[in-house]
This record gives C-alpha cells, sequence and structure tokens, in this order.
C-alpha cells in the first residue's frame, strides 16, 4: 500500500472517531510543485471551526517542508498526544487544538 493511501485510510478513520468533527476531504500539499504530503481538513460541527492535519510523507520528513507550510496557512491545526508533534507546533507558536487520543 502507498504511504498516500495509508494516510488517506488513516484520516478517514480518524474522522469516524473523533467525536463531534468531521472530516471534509483529504488533498496533497504541495512545495515548487513537489507532492511532499496529505492534508485532511475537518471541521469541529458544534462551532463550525475548520481545522486541519498534515501527513508528511517519510522521504520529506525533516527537510523543513512543514516549517515553510505552516507560513502560508492560516487554518489551525488539530493533533492527538500520540502522534507526537504537539510540542513542535508550540515551539513555533503555531495555533493547534489538541484532542484526546482515540481508539
Amino acid at each position: 500500500m502507498s504511504e498516500k493511501r495509508q494516510a488517506v485510510q488513516y484520516y478517514q478513520t480518524l474522522g469516524v472517531r473523533l467525536h463531534d468533527f468531521q472530516l471534509l476531504g483529504t488533498d496533497d500539499v504541495f512545495t515548487q510543485g513537489l507532492p511532499w504530503g496529505l492534508r485532511a481538513n475537518f471541521v469541529h460541527l458544534p462551532t463550525g471551526n475548520h481545522y486541519q492535519s498534515v501527513w508528511v510523507y517519510t522521504p520529506h520528513r525533516s527537510k523543513g517542508l512543514m516549517s515553510g507550510y505552516i507560513n502560508t496557512t492560516k487554518t489551525p491545526f488539530i493533533t492527538q498526544p500520540s502522534c507526537g508533534i504537539l510540542d513542535w507546533f508550540v515551539k513555533r507558536g503555531v495555533p493547534v487544538l489538541t484532542v484526546a487520543d482515540v481508539k
């Protein structure tokens, strides 16, 4: 299974499990024509607020692509403690909503 397909399945499953959130869809994240990740777009149903999560494909991790991307987006991020990226967001002052891990 390709990593993109794995990411899509992960977000589809997460979208079902997250209470009060709905997955609106996924799309590729590009820099200079290079697809390096997959963005999942969520809406918080009670408030209508939009959030995103980005899966960076393994070959493109630790290359600064996410750091560049956060400067181009206004949509806050959503994450879970098990993802291990919360500290990365906090260090950079990136708006992020942390929701409890779901099983």
